[in-house]
């Protein structure tokens, strides 16, 4: 079976997945690469893939690498090889795939697999909450907006919040929580929910993993319970918007990541 791997730079990833997507009908995703960088991996699993020249060409001046091979038929040996290996934020949580291997002792071991969700954690926008949320105490309710495979809820349920809600507009997502969820060990309530048309489940500390204009959803309904707000999913040019978003209901910025040309802020309630 043919597989390519395009190392493109990680502030164009996104653009180069969307020029991806419509040619590979076997989808693509994304594995960690070196600083800066990002591997788009896709297989040929039920048509060909893209000829070589093509695939350059949709890449654009952000492709570093170009890897093409045959790899095995069988989807474990496929995931052995594709596999991230694991990633470590703030010292205390490691995250990963249930191929990759556990992490050094006293880490919190969150093992996350994907199925047909999207986001297994890999990526910087939720590397970066999770980073945020460690800086949180973890007490009361949690709140996971476009949940993904589940990453952020996951670690929020070890790290001790209760209880965790996770939402996302896509069906796929909530079969890929619970699932996850009874892997760790933990409960999480995972539903769809359209965050533009219905208000987020009510909560003490909110991650919201979503674009600008759903953030602007979120926002307007947000509840009065939610003292700490980590937001990303953003590019630096909607910073002030989103501040701005969430000022409106009483949040302020605490602190903030960068990484990839991806924000995340940490918000929180001035009291008093």
């Amino acid at each position: 079976m043919r597989r390519v791997v395009l190392r493109v730079r990680e502030d164009a990833a996104e653009d180069v997945l969307d020029a991806l997507l419509a040619h590979l009908a076997d989808g693509v995703h994304e594995r960690p690469a070196p600083a800066g960088a990002v591997d788009l991996v896709a297989h040929a699993l039920t048509g060909p893939l893209p000829p070589r020249e093509e695939l350059i060409l949709m890449a654009g001046g952000a492709l570093m690498s170009l890897d093409e091979r045959d790899v095995p038929e069988d989807w474990r040996e496929r995931r052995r090889l594709d596999r991230g290996g694991g990633v470590e934020i703030g010292g205390r949580v490691w995250l990963r795939s249930p191929l990759d291997p556990r992490g050094a002792h006293g880490l919190l071991d969150v093992v996350i697999e994907r199925g047909s969700a999207f986001g297994t954690g890999a990526h910087p926008t939720t590397r970066m909450c999770l980073s945020l949320m460690l800086d949180i105490e973890p007490a009361g309710a949690f709140a996971d907006l476009g949940c993904g495979a589940g990453a952020l809820a996951i670690a929020a349920a070890m790290l001790g919040f209760e209880p965790v809600d996770a939402v996302d507009r896509d069906e796929p997502s909530v079969g890929a929580v619970d699932e996850n969820a009874r892997h760790n060990g933990v409960e999480v309530r995972a539903y769809a929910l359209d965050l533009l048309a219905e208000p987020a489940p009510p909560a003490r500390v909110v991650a919201a993993n979503v674009p600008a204009a759903v953030h602007q959803g979120v926002a307007a309904q947000l509840a009065e319970t939610v003292e700490h707000l980590i937001a990303s999913g953003i590019r630096p040019e909607s910073r002030a918007e989103l501040l701005a978003y969430y000022a409106a209901r009483g949040l302020a910025l605490r602190d903030e990541r960068e990484e990839g040309g991806w924000l995340a802020l940490a918000l929180e309630r001035a009291h008093g």
